[in-house]
């Protein structure tokens, strides 16, 4: 799915196609626009589906002052999992919040993790029947619910 060994890909992103509907896109401040000289402190970068658009967008800020990325746009909006720049305890909300703005201002030496709607809300999973037969009884912890991306222990 991401290959950390191969260089960007001059011209902008790599459009996911056939049996690979997934594409990372590097950003810097502006979208597309990484900066990948030496004393850049900054980075952001994004997970897309060809059908659903943006997934995921990470910003991290290693610069001493705030900094201000954009953001893609996601028809269905973005959730705040991760900002380590709120103090301790609320970085990591049990409930992720919508994400309002079309900008992500990171705080020094900060990280922010944005994850559109669909993906926390889609909760429910399937288990196969097979399994079923074969516990006989319910597990505690939920049953068949899960979330896809999992914050608590």
């Amino acid at each position: 799915m991401l290959n950390q060994e191969l260089p960007p890909t001059p011209g902008g992103p790599v459009r996911g196609t056939g049996n690979q509907p997934l594409w990372r896109e590097w950003h810097g401040l502006e979208l597309g626009k990484p900066d990948w000289a030496s004393w850049s402190h900054c980075l952001a970068w994004s997970l897309h589906d060809a059908s659903i658009g943006p997934l995921i967008w990470c910003g991290m800020n290693a610069y001493y002052q705030p900094m201000q990325f954009a953001l893609p746009a996601q028809p269905a909006g973005w959730r705040r999992v991760i900002d380590t720049a709120i103090p301790g305890g609320h970085d990591l909300p049990a409930t992720p919040e919508p994400w309002l703005p079309s900008t992500a201002p990171l705080e020094s030496r900060s990280l922010m993790l944005l994850v559109a709607a669909p993906l926390l809300e889609k909760t429910q999973v399937e288990t196969p029947p097979r399994a079923k037969a074969a516990t006989g009884k319910k597990k505690a912890g939920g049953g068949n619910r899960t979330r896809i991306i999992s914050l608590e222990g």
